[in-house]
């Protein structure tokens, strides 16, 4: 079955999302996020597209970008191409790091671009990793608020909304994710990979996927009596879900 056409904004305005394959982690150390980030900047000069947010996480990433010409699929296939090949090559790793596709959503209008923006921003708090937005070293919101200079043009969107336009969206949007936080408490994924890393004495979780069914079956029963939940486990050591939720349901004599 051929693939469906990208939907295309008529102002050039989408919301991008690149993920790892098998939901596997594409980040590990601060290297990793700040090299992903220098190609997206060399790619944003050779391609002429703007960003206005950005958000890198453990196994995705997120753009808020407008671009003026039909390049957008280019871009990313080269930034997602050379990450994946530098990634590769320092943990000694083969195969497709970036699902095949990543997810573009076409922005039209400005309420849309706006709750895009916000919704960037709060990914880390949502997923336990700051407290605060702009705390968070690897997203665009600290360039808004600290007034830092670095990937994100913030010139346009604080000039439409004011500085405390701005904090007073993201304060609000805060407070739902901390409520939301609250609710459903879960373990991190730092934590995570701090958990399957000392339970497995190695400091790459990729290795885990080299041990033997019998020993994965016992670890994956660990990591789970710890909190960790199979997408957790998967996104981590990048085995795949459902081999993940096949040992963790199988018992060796």
């Amino acid at each position: 079955m051929s693939k469906s056409a990208r939907k295309k904004s008529s102002a050039g305005f989408y919301h991008v999302i690149a993920r790892g394959v098998s939901r596997q982690n594409i980040f590990y150390e601060k290297e990793d996020y700040r090299e992903c980030l220098r190609l997206i900047e060399a790619a944003r000069q050779k391609f002429s597209f703007h960003v206005y947010a950005y958000c890198l996480m453990g196994n995705h990433l997120h753009l808020l970008l407008r671009t003026e010409e039909d390049n957008l699929s280019v871009a990313m296939h080269r930034i997602c191409s050379l990450y994946g090949a530098w990634f590769n090559e320092k943990y000694d790793r083969e195969g497709h790091l970036f699902q095949s596709r990543f997810h573009s959503e076409p922005v039209e209008t400005s309420k849309y671009f706006v709750s895009v923006l916000v919704y960037i921003h709060q990914n880390p708090c949502k997923a336990g990793l700051a407290e605060k937005m702009e705390e968070y070293p690897f997203s665009s919101c600290r360039e808004y608020v600290r007034e830092i200079r670095g990937l994100a043009e913030t010139r346009p969107v604080l000039q439409q909304m004011g500085r405390e336009g701005f904090a007073q969206l993201h304060r609000h949007a805060a407070k739902v994710a901390a409520k939301v936080q609250r609710t459903v408490e879960r373990i991190t994924e730092e934590d995570a990979r701090t958990v399957i890393c000392s339970c497995i004495g190695e400091n790459n979780p990729a290795l885990f996927s080299g041990f033997d069914r019998e020993r994965q079956a016992s670890n994956i029963a660990f990591f789970r009596s710890e909190g960790l939940t199979y997408a957790q486990i998967a996104r981590v050591t990048g085995m795949p879900y459902e081999r993940i939720r096949y040992l963790g349901g199988k018992k060796f004599l």
